[in-house]
């Protein structure tokens, strides 16, 4: 089976990741969490930094984009994202 993106369901996938984050932070099985997703828009990390905070945990985003060249990211882009 191979994955395929639909940009359709981008808005199902982040509330269906969202979902999964409270859960996650509600059930308490974990001292941090790491959420590995692509942060294009501040709203997409807004709701669940919030929400973690309230929770009492620390928020740390880091952003790797320095770290690598941009034909690597592009050779690595499995997604087709622009």
């Amino acid at each position: 089976m191979k994955y395929e993106f639909d940009p359709n369901m981008d808005e199902a996938y982040q509330k269906s990741l969202v979902k999964s984050f409270k859960k996650t932070i509600d059930d308490s099985l974990f001292n941090f969490i790491i959420v590995d997703m692509v942060n294009d828009k501040l709203a997409k990390l807004e709701e669940m930094s919030i929400y973690a905070k309230q929770k009492g945990y620390n928020v740390y985003i880091g952003d790797l984009m320095d770290k690598c060249k941009v034909e690597v990211c592009f050779q690595r882009n499995i997604h087709d994202r622009s």
